[in-house]
């Protein structure tokens, strides 16, 4: 055989070895089970380190300014389409006429 169909052939086997064995490295999906509520002492302990992240963020801006009269929702408050969030206090930008425009 020539250099280049052995190192063909190493090559194959390499990737094939390590096929076998990161498919049989596999450890099990992890078990989630629940149990009822009991007071009694404490028998396992979990650690854990890593970022928590929202499922979805969105932004939220108005397009008139003013004063918040009223807020209807807080941080990581549950808000449906259609839900008023807050109620503003527009200002006329006239001198004279100083005076809420609800």
């Amino acid at each position: 055989m020539t250099k280049r169909k052995w190192l063909i052939l190493v090559a194959v086997v390499v990737v094939a070895a390590m096929f076998v064995a990161l498919s049989l490295n596999r450890s099990a999906q992890a078990q989630h089970f629940t149990a009822k509520v009991e007071r009694g002492a404490i028998k396992d302990v979990l650690e854990a380190t890593g970022t928590i992240n929202s499922v979805i963020t969105v932004q939220v801006g108005s397009q008139v300014s003013g004063s918040i009269a009223k807020l209807n929702a807080d941080f990581n408050s549950r808000v449906h389409k259609g839900d008023v969030v807050a109620l503003i206090l527009r200002y006329s930008k006239e001198p004279c006429c100083r005076r809420p425009l609800i």
